[in-house]
């Protein structure tokens, strides 16, 4: 039996045990749940205190406590609550204490106030608690009227009146109404004012009317100015040395007033007071004069009398002859006098002699003295007649040698230069400076026996250090660039009898003056102006020239050669559409010279221009549209070269010479039209074109370098007109 006993409460206490796991496990379990809860641990503990009073005579063991919750309490805004918490049912003693929560506080929130008026209630600003029914409302009873006094009006003859009234100075509202007082209908004592005229000093008034029941004024009375006074001078009176005088003074015409009042003046006294020298003068040559004299002036009495000075008379003087010369007049004897200056007798002119001529020798310029022209000087005075002018010295005469015909001097020729024979080995070519370190370069007649006949492309090339040279009559062809970057050249000496080149203002022509071969670039000069009559310039003619600002091209120019304008920094050009010209007043774009910079998108080139020189677009990239005028009649070496963004162009009739590679690798290139008078194609022109499919040749052209279509991998037609006859197309 006790050990049934045992296993009977063995097994309540793991009853009870899981209970308070359960219990433990489920923190939102409803009241319901824990009520039960209750129930079974009371009725547990009841069995439990059963058991132990049956065991308790037989085992003494420690107290098994039988838990019971003590439940949570909520806190409020002013009041704190308790957590959960458990204790022994059967002992008291407490499991798990409950700890507390503070209060919330309250969650206000702010109301605005209302101002009490005279009426009605106000409120302050006060506050509530979202969580419980607190408030901080606090009522403002209304303020009441304060009274004002509405004045009574009293009626008039013509206006109506207003008894007297009350008002809240407040809130404005009417408290005791004004009602209105009937007019006593019409002025009933009209009587009239009297007016009165302004003096001179004091203002005055019109005349007037005002009723005298209400003492209203009908016709008001309006003010007179003041005349102001009427000035009267009333003049002074001099003293006199025996009477007394008055100042002047002012009266009034119209009141008599005094205005300024005279003031007595004293006599002078007994005797004169105030007593006046009279200046005398001298007598002259012609006119009496003057004693000194006096006289009171204060009364203009006479005291000292003046008396007559007779006339002296002239006193003559000699004028000395004059004698005349080659251009001033001379004059003859005469008189004046010495003391008056006057002229007795007067003195003639006689007339100049006028130069008497002599001749002054003219003398013979040498080679290296200037001489003079015949001149004239009079042998009398010695005044030059006619000036001698200055003869340039003539220089030394070379003719088919450096011995100078005209004097003794021989010209030493320069060494050191190299030479090449020429194919046919009967003359030879300068083709390089080489050794020779002359900054004055004579070109000799011969070489090794044999004739000197050219002059080499580029032979002194960026020779910086020359100065002049001197070319023989045996030089009949000299190549393009032959002095090109001679920055310092400044003369170019050519043999009078050379039958191919000529000298003119130290610059390099044709024989007939109608190319302009070369340009001293060396030269200071700012400004060139080419002349009318030449018709052609050179290759690299003024290349190089620094110094030019400006560059004259006359409109009788028809061919211009390639890069005869490159480096030359300093110019200024005259811009038009993205591309900058020289020319002449008439026509500023002869010729078109350079690009404006190689980023330009489009150009319409000027309708009067007649070149479009060499390299002016190459390498502008992004250049996608051009448009020639049909004025145009040369397009230079690689004017369009590498313009690999350029599709299509349309070369005018006037275009009679395409240059050498003028559209070298336009890659984009796929139509070209090439006008009807183009005579010349030249080399490599359309070179790498490789997007261009198909070409038609007019029947102009005559000459097609070589390679002008090399590179064109897309060309499938060549199309000739049929009437060229220097070419023909066999199945394209």
């Amino acid at each position: 039996m006790l050990n049934l006993k045992k296993f009977l409460f063995l097994m309540l206490c793991i009853i009870l045990t899981l209970a308070i796991v359960a219990c433990d496990n489920s923190e939102e379990s409803s009241s319901s749940e824990s009520d039960s809860e209750s129930t079974l641990i009371e009725s547990e503990s009841q069995a439990q205190t059963e058991s132990e009073s049956q065991v308790e005579s037989e085992t003494k063991e420690e107290c098994e406590h039988t838990l019971i919750a003590l439940p949570a309490v909520d806190e409020t805004c002013i009041k704190p609550g308790l957590t959960k918490g458990y204790k022994c049912s059967k002992c008291g003693e407490i499991i798990t204490k409950q700890h507390e929560i503070l209060p919330l506080g309250h969650d206000n929130v702010d109301h605005a106030g209302k101002s009490a008026t005279c009426t009605e209630d106000g409120y302050k600003a006060y506050q509530t608690c979202t969580r419980c029914d607190y408030t901080s409302f606090e009522e403002i009873k209304a303020l009441g009227h304060s009274e004002e006094i509405l004045p009574e009006i009293k009626a008039t003859c013509t206006k109506t009146g207003l008894t007297e009234g009350k008002k809240c100075s407040v809130c404005g509202e009417i408290l005791i109404e004004q009602t209105q007082i009937p007019t006593n209908d019409n002025h009933t004592n009209i009587q009239d004012v009297k007016g009165y005229d302004a003096t001179c000093t004091k203002t005055g008034l019109t005349d007037g009317k005002k009723c005298f029941a209400c003492g209203e004024i009908l016709v008001a009375q309006t003010e007179i100015s003041a005349k102001g006074h009427t000035d009267e001078i009333m003049k002074s009176v001099e003293a006199t040395c025996t009477e007394t005088g008055l100042t002047e003074g002012k009266k009034c015409s119209a009141c008599g007033e005094i205005l300024v009042a005279q003031v007595e003046i004293s006599v002078n006294g007994d005797n004169h007071a105030n007593i006046q020298n009279l200046k005398g003068y001298e007598a002259t040559c012609t006119e009496t004069g003057l004693t000194e004299g006096k006289k009171c002036s204060a009364c203009g009495e006479i005291l000292v009398a003046q008396t007559e000075i007779p006339a002296k008379g002239h006193t003559e003087e000699t004028l000395t002859r004059l004698e005349p010369t080659c251009t001033k007049t001379g004059l003859t004897d005469g008189k004046k006098c010495s003391a008056c200056g006057e002229i007795l007798v007067a003195q003639t002119e006689i007339p100049a002699k006028g130069h008497t001529e002599e001749t002054l020798t003219r003398l013979e310029p040498t080679c290296i003295k200037t001489g003079l022209t015949e001149g004239k000087k009079c042998s009398a005075c010695g005044e030059i007649l006619v000036v001698q002018a200055e003869i340039k010295a003539l220089g030394h005469l070379y003719e088919n040698s450096y011995n100078c015909s005209r004097c003794d001097y021989i010209l030493p020729t320069s060494e050191g230069l190299s030479y090449e024979l020429s194919e046919d080995e009967t003359s030879y070519i300068v083709t390089d400076i080489n050794t020779c370190t002359d900054t004055e370069i004579v070109i000799p007649y011969t070489y090794n026996g044999l004739p000197v006949t050219s002059i080499d492309n580029y032979a002194f090339y960026n020779c910086t250090s020359i100065t002049s040279v001197t070319i023989p009559n045996s030089v009949t062809l000299i190549g393009d660039g032959a002095f090109y970057g001679c920055t310092s050249l400044t003369s170019i000496e050519v043999d009078k009898n050379n039958e191919a080149y000529k000298l003119i203002d130290g610059n390099l022509y044709s024989k007939d003056g109608k190319t302009l071969i070369q340009y001293a670039i060396g030269k200071k000069n700012a400004s060139f102006v080419i002349p009318n009559s030449i018709t052609s310039i050179g290759s690299y003619a003024f290349s190089g020239c620094t110094s030019l600002t400006s560059i004259t091209i006359p409109d009788s120019v028809t061919s211009i050669g390639n890069y005869a304008f490159s480096g030359c920094t300093s110019l200024k050009y005259n811009e038009y559409d993205n591309a900058l010209y020289l020319g002449n007043d008439t026509n500023p774009y002869v010729a078109l010279v350079k690009a404006k910079d190689t980023s330009i998108t489009s150009c319409t080139i000027n309708e009067n221009t007649r070149f479009i020189l060499a390299s002016v677009f190459s390498n502008c990239t992004s250049l996608t549209s051009v448009t020639i005028g049909d004025s145009v009649t040369l397009i230079g070496d690689d004017a369009f070269s590498a313009c690999t963004s350029l599709t299509s162009i349309t070369i005018p009739d006037s275009v009679t010479t395409i240059g050498e590679e003028v559209f070298a690798y336009c890659t984009s290139l796929t139509s070209v039209t090439i006008g009807n008078g183009v005579k010349t194609i030249g080399n490599g022109a359309f070179d790498g074109c490789r997007s261009l499919a198909s070409v038609t040749i007019p029947n102009s052209v005559t000459s097609i370098g070589s390679d002008a279509f090399y590179g064109c991998t897309k060309l499938t037609s060549i199309e000739v007109d049929e009437d060229n006859t220097a070419y023909k197309s066999i199945d394209g």
